[in-house]
């Protein structure tokens, strides 16, 4: 795993109320690829927004929630 200067999001974290999580978090969190989350956002599976100028994917953790939970994932 890459080191990062936040480590991804564990999934007690995600059961909380907080800030929108990451692609890289729900990388971690789901063990699926980036391009097949990128296809799950495209499809209208996952909704979730870009950050202007960055071009980062944000959901919220609620959105997160649903989404792992209907793929059966958590």
């Amino acid at each position: 795993m890459p080191r990062y200067r936040h480590p991804p999001i564990t999934v007690d974290a995600l059961q909380q109320e907080g800030p929108p999580v990451r692609m890289r978090d729900l990388v971690a969190l789901s063990g699926l690829t980036s391009p097949t989350i990128r296809a799950e956002i495209a499809a209208g599976q996952l909704i979730a927004h870009r950050l202007a100028g960055v071009g980062q994917w944000l959901v919220s953790r609620v959105e997160a929630r649903r989404w792992l939970a209907a793929l059966g994932l958590r």
